[in-house]
């Protein structure tokens, strides 16, 4: 049972950590980490009745400096951590900073004292010493390559590669389309004018353009025939040109002589139906359609026109008095010629047949010789339906003296009172 009055010296604590110092707090005896006898203190333990052990208490005085993450090119704080001197900073968000731009694609290799570092001046680590540290995020990078294509329904017209790497100019010279205007085939409903190169990116490296065209109706060039025998008139609804789908409507009209038939009009080789709209009008449409445009060129283009000349029957009749010599009848066209002969039978003789137009006058009839009772006509313009002429004669007349009439009238007598003789002796007698 000793007394235990104090120390011989304060203790003293050294670190590695050049920047940190230590406080001598005491000396703790029951092993809590904390000082039950403070540095200096003169209270001395009366009666030691079993060992004990001191343990130096200390207190650690190790400054703390700020440490700044920064973007690249220092214009955003992206993260700030309190460090003591002489440890080391850590970033302490969860994912790696990003750069991106048009001419590389970057890679974060970790942090520089410097701006727009690559990953040559990247820090092993980062310690902290008496003073706060700002530092910089830094990347590898590597050029990016683009690539671009025009396209013309389907076909590729122009293609190649551009990239960003000197910097940022107009985009447009790196892929601006240098080929000729590109051109969409018409069909037979539309023709097509180039209006735009519409930007498609199927990932973030490729751009095709794909051209765009403003669709217009179609329309077609037509021809009509010319004739001698009819005109056409086009319906007033019918411009220069006729739309895809659209009519071409006209009228035939027949000259006179060819009027009995209506025309026959076709179209690509096809007849057309029509619809009467006068005594020799006929309305025909031919629609622009078809199973492509050929064939509606061909039949806009292609039209025909066919007529066909009046015929008209002449029937000729006399009386008992001549013969005529086509029998009384022919078929003829529209203004054509022909003759016929009447000859006199005996006793008609003495007169020319008077030949008349008995049911239309659009014909003449002339003489055209005459030669012992045979008689010869020429029938001309003729132009009606039908024509029936008529051949009157007259009996001939002859003169007879008074001594012989005198005579034929006894022998008249004589006969009549021999044929009553005659029947007096036929009737029964009483």
């Amino acid at each position: 049972g000793q007394a235990f009055s104090g120390w011989a010296e304060v203790p003293v604590k050294t670190s590695s950590n050049p920047y940190e110092t230590y406080e001598f707090l005491g000396w703790d005896i029951d092993k809590d980490g904390k000082a039950d006898y403070e540095a200096g203190e003169s209270n001395a333990i009366a009666d030691v009745q079993d060992d004990v052990t001191f343990v130096a208490v200390f207190k650690s005085n190790l400054p703390t400096q700020t440490v700044n993450f920064y973007s690249f090119d220092g214009s955003k704080l992206l993260y700030t951590a309190n460090v003591k001197r002489g440890e080391r900073a850590a970033y302490g968000l969860s994912g790696a900073p990003s750069r991106a731009d048009k001419a590389y694609e970057y890679t974060f290799e970790g942090w520089s004292y410097d701006t727009y570092a690559d990953e040559t001046t990247v820090l092993d680590k980062i310690f902290v010493g008496e003073n706060d540290i700002t530092v910089y995020a830094a990347y590898s990078k590597e050029v990016i390559i683009y690539t671009y294509k025009y396209i013309n329904d389907g076909v590729e017209l122009q293609s190649g590669t551009y990239n960003f790497a000197d910097g940022k100019p107009d985009e447009e010279k790196y892929y601006e389309y240098t080929g000729e205007t590109p051109v969409r085939a018409s069909t037979k409903e539309y023709n097509y004018t180039f209006d735009k190169w519409r930007a498609t990116t199927p990932d973030r490296y490729s751009t095709v353009y794909v051209a765009t065209y403003t669709p217009s109706t179609r329309v077609y060039d037509y021809a009509l025939p010319t004739g001698e025998t009819y005109t056409i008139a086009l319906d007033e609804s019918v411009g220069e040109k006729i739309p895809y789908n659209g009519n071409l409507t006209f009228t035939v009209t027949l000259d006179e002589g060819y009027t009995q038939t209506a025309p026959v009009v076709t179209s690509n080789g096809s007849e057309l139906e029509y619809e009467k709209s006068g005594e020799n009008s006929y309305v025909f449409t031919i629609v622009a359609d078809g199973a492509d445009a050929d064939e509606i060129k061909a039949k806009l283009t292609k039209i025909t026109v066919e007529t066909a000349i009046n015929h008209y029957n002449v029937a000729i009749s006399g009386d008992s008095g001549a013969d005529i010599s086509t029998d009384g009848f022919w078929n003829t066209e529209y203004n054509s010629n022909g003759t016929f002969t009447v000859t006199l039978k005996e006793g008609y003789t003495q007169n020319a047949p008077v030949v008349t137009a008995a049911e239309d006058d659009r014909v003449v009839v002339t003489l055209v010789s005459a030669e012992d009772g045979v008689y010869t006509y020429k029938v001309s313009e003729i132009k009606s339906k039908a024509i029936r002429l008529e051949a009157v004669n007259k009996i001939q007349k002859r003169n007879i003296n008074p001594g012989f009439k005198g005579l034929m009238f006894r022998c008249l007598i004589f006969r009549v009172i021999l044929v009553v003789g005659w029947l007096n002796r036929l009737m029964p007698h009483s």
